[in-house]
C-alpha cells in the first residue's frame, strides 16, 4: 500500500481496502455514503417535541399542591408536586451532592396523578407487589407528582453505576447515528 493510500482524508483514515467493490472473495468494502443526520432521526425529533408538549401541558394542568419527601437518614423535605425535583432536593442539601447525583429512586407514599407513562414506570417490579409498594427509578430533572420516600443515587452505588453506563449507551448510539447515519 502506498504512503498516498494511507493519507487521512478529513479525519477519517482512508484504505485501499474499503474504497472498492465486494469483490470476488467476498470481501466487504464496497462504496459507502455518508449521510449525516439521516431522515428518521428529524421523524424521532418530532415524535419526542409532541410527546414534550403534550407533557409539559399535563404537568401545568395538574395540582401543584405543597408535598413532603422523606430521605433515607429520616429526614423530611417540602417541595410542591409537579415542580420540585430529586435535583432541586439534591441542591438544597448540598452543591457538592446535586454534582454527584445519577438518578433517584422513589416510592410513593401518598396519592399520585396518572401521568403519560402510567403503566411503563417500573417494568422491573414484582409481578405479586401492589404499585404503592413498589421503588420507581426518577429521572433527577423529573418533577415530583407526590408525598414519597427519595434516594438520591449516586455513581457509586451499583444502580448508579449500572444507570450511567446504560444511559451512555444511548448517547453513543445517538452520535453514531448523527455522524454516520447508522
Amino acid at each position: 500500500m502506498s504512503k498516498e493510500e494511507h493519507k487521512r482524508s478529513e479525519g477519517a483514515r482512508t484504505k485501499a481496502s474499503t474504497a472498492g467493490k465486494v469483490d470476488q472473495a467476498g470481501k466487504i468494502g464496497g462504496e459507502w455514503k455518508f449521510h449525516k443526520k439521516p431522515d428518521y432521526l428529524d421523524y424521532r425529533i418530532k415524535i419526542w417535541d409532541e410527546l414534550m408538549a403534550k407533557q409539559d401541558q399535563l404537568y401545568k394542568d395538574f395540582p401543584h399542591v405543597p408535598i413532603k419527601i422523606t430521605l433515607p437518614d429520616g429526614a423530611v423535605k417540602e417541595g410542591i408536586s409537579f415542580e420540585t425535583s430529586p435535583f432541586s432536593i439534591a441542591s438544597a442539601i448540598s452543591s457538592q451532592l446535586a454534582k454527584q447525583i445519577i438518578v433517584s429512586r422513589v416510592k410513593y407514599t401518598g396519592k399520585r396523578v396518572a401521568t403519560l407513562d402510567e403503566g411503563l414506570l417500573n417494568p422491573e417490579a414484582e409481578k405479586d407487589q401492589a404499585m404503592e409498594d413498589q421503588h420507581f427509578m426518577w429521572d433527577v430533572n423529573r418533577p415530583l407528582e407526590g408525598d414519597c420516600e427519595l434516594a438520591l443515587i449516586k455513581f457509586g452505588d451499583d444502580i448508579g453505576r449500572e444507570t450511567f453506563w446504560h444511559s451512555s449507551a444511548h448517547v453513543l448510539g445517538e452520535t453514531l447515528e448523527n455522524e454516520y447515519g447508522v
